[in-house]
């Protein structure tokens, strides 16, 4: 950004004051009755007169002012605030184009027209390019001449302005837009390298914004972002430049204030989101996640500013939301170091990496294995043993890459279904994992069916296993999903229930037929009354609801025979056997003695490990 383009205000202000002392000049613009007020800069007082002349017959009474030097004219402009700037190229302290360079800054906004006696095509062509509206000989100076060049120099002006504005401003908030903050941070920083001013930038994310938008409508969401915009201006300084990303992501700027204080308004942002907004006659609550990261004892560009703020935003978000986190250093590593697992991961889906290792799902009663569910490892090739999903699933899913990711393993899992079902004449389902990100989207039903097609696997052979975080987040649009996928006759499992934090009035309105419950239950059963009573609960209200139950981490027999008492309708864990790959589950399969129609059963005697 060059020094001066925003205002010769800008080097008393902060950047904040910008905007403000625009808006104030445009007010007094649009409240001031005429006379037009016209700036003539001109040190021949006949061809004053002469311009005083022209315009007084055909545009009526004028407020014209005159200026005969390059220094007067620099006061008369912010005395005057004129309309529209006269200026003569033949000035005694600026000659030829300097006059209109010098003024650059003070006449940003306030339109020129060159009044010249100099018939000089290619001087006319450059001035215009410097910014003047218009370029008038003296020589053919009339009074309708004028006036017309006058009325389009405003004109053109307010078209200008307003592409400015759309270009600078968010359309929905009135905020500074991205592009706009990224430029004023610039500035800003290169003012704090040479004054030696700390600069702090805050990146704040609403939590939860989506679901305003899925419950209410994108109408009630853009009424969220402009009051949330006018309770961020009320909480910063004058100074201070609040500007809206995009979506839900909004950025603070201040200037020459320390990390204690920021750290205040920071606290401030988040005490005052606590108070509801009403919106369509609802109470909506929000908050902030916000990062902070100064350029002290840093020569950061804005980009890097802007990066390392966002970073400290992940990581307050990261640590429950509606909080505040400052960048580190040891938060700079920690990114560094998941970029670099993420260009590992893509190198391992390009170079066949991942594996899908099974574990087994036992019916209680008739110990039946019934369900092998796939589970993702990736077997990079510095590594002896494949890595479980807990080491880089958030990457994937970050990224984005679960997708590809994802849709491969439902193929993988569905081709070795076929396998086991068409080989060895067995009755067996597999459950896949897919995640949020995976089924986010209209077309991932079209993509189930395509893949089963190409396998061959029967839909009801294919079990999907969904989080809880399914529930919460983009809740229509999940809802239309999963109802296309079970009327592809594919069944649908909510997995590791209790520990999410979903209402259970999701559970009557989302399709499923299974409820897994998380290990963490099941793991002390032996020892915690409080958890044997959270089990039982679970698996009496689903099947109040005619809803199987899955128990997850079973590992012992006494374990086993409680929620079968419980009334649980299937167990897996490592009592059964520990996830295993594929060729391993064949030889598990060819061990299991099988019923008289077939069935393979699982026997105390015969656990694999």
């Amino acid at each position: 950004m060059r020094e001066g383009e925003y205002g010769s205000v800008y080097d008393r202000s902060g950047p904040g004051q910008v905007a403000l002392v625009r808006a104030a000049a445009d007010r007094r613009r649009a409240e001031r009755p005429n006379p037009l007020k016209i700036l003539l800069i001109e040190d021949d007082p006949a061809d004053a007169r002469l311009v005083e002349a022209a315009l007084t017959r055909t545009m009526g009474g004028v407020d014209l002012h005159v200026a005969p030097t390059l220094a007067v004219a620099r006061n008369s402009i912010e005395e005057v605030q004129p309309d529209v700037v006269l200026l003569d190229l033949g000035l005694p302290d600026a000659r030829g184009l300097d006059a209109l360079t010098g003024l650059r800054s003070e006449l940003y906004e306030i339109p020129v027209i060159v009044v010249s006696g100099d018939d000089d095509e290619r001087r006319a062509i450059e001035a215009m390019e410097m910014g003047a509206q218009d370029y008038v000989l003296k020589t053919e100076l009339t009074g309708r001449m004028l006036a017309r060049s006058i009325r389009y120099a405003l004109e053109r002006k307010r078209i200008e302005k307003e592409l400015l504005t759309a270009a600078r401003y968010d359309p929905v908030t009135g905020l500074v837009n991205r592009s706009f903050f990224l430029g004023l941070l610039e500035y800003s920083l290169g003012r704090s390298e040479r004054d030696e001013r700390p600069v702090h930038v805050l990146f704040l994310d609403l939590d939860h914004f989506k679901k305003v938008n899925d419950s209410l409508g994108h109408a009630a969401g853009d009424e969220l972002l402009r009051r949330v915009a006018g309770r961020l201006r009320r909480v910063v300084r004058n100074s201070d430049v609040v500007a809206r990303l995009g979506g839900d992501e909004f950025m603070i700027l201040m200037e020459d204030v320390e990390a204690g204080a920021v750290a205040n308004v920071a606290e401030k942002v988040i005490d005052t989101m606590g108070k509801p907004f009403t919106l369509s006659g609802c109470e909506v609550f929000v908050s902030f996640s916000i990062g902070v990261a100064g350029n002290v004892g840093d020569s950061a560009d804005a980009e890097t500013l802007v990066k390392h703020a966002d970073t400290a935003m992940y990581r307050a978000k990261e640590g429950g939301r509606n909080r505040v986190e400052f960048f580190t250093d040891e938060m700079n590593v920690s990114v560094r170091r998941a970029f670099d697992l993420e260009m590992r991961l893509r190198v391992g889906l390009r170079q066949r990496q991942f594996e899908l290792y099974y574990q087994p799902i036992v019916a209680q009663g008739s110990h039946e294995l019934i369900t092998l569910e796939a589970l993702l490892r990736w077997c990079p090739d510095d590594r002896v043993d494949c890595l479980p999903p807990d080491r880089f699933l958030s990457v994937l899913e970050q990224t984005g890459i679960i997708r590809e990711v994802g849709d491969w393993a439902i193929g993988v899992a569905c081709a070795h279904g076929r396998r086991w079902r068409s080989e060895l004449g067995l009755d067996l389902r597999v459950a896949v994992n897919v995640s949020p990100r995976q089924i986010a989207g209209r077309d991932f039903a079209d993509r189930l069916e395509s893949i089963l097609d190409r396998s061959g696997l029967p839909p009801e052979g294919l079990e999907l296993e969904i989080t809880e975080d399914v529930l919460l987040e983009r809740t229509r649009g999940n809802l239309q999903t999963l109802s296309d996928v079970r009327s592809l006759g594919v069944a649908v499992a909510i997995d590791d229930f209790g520990t999410g934090y979903s209402s259970l009035g999701y559970l009557t309105s989302f399709p499923f037929d299974t409820l897994k419950i998380d290990r963490a239950f099941v793991s002390k059963l032996e020892h915690s009354r409080q958890d044997e009573v959270i089990a039982a609960g679970i698996i009496g209200m689903a099947n109040d609801l005619g809803r199987k139950t899955v128990a997850e981490g079973v590992e012992t027999v006494p374990q086993l025979d409680t929620l079968s008492e419980m009334g649980c309708a299937a167990a897996q864990g490592f009592l059964f056997g520990r996830p295993m790959p594929s060729d391993r589950i064949d030889e598990l399969l060819e061990q299991l003695p099988r019923t008289a129609d077939g069935r393979l059963q699982w026997a105390r005697s015969s656990r694999v490990v």
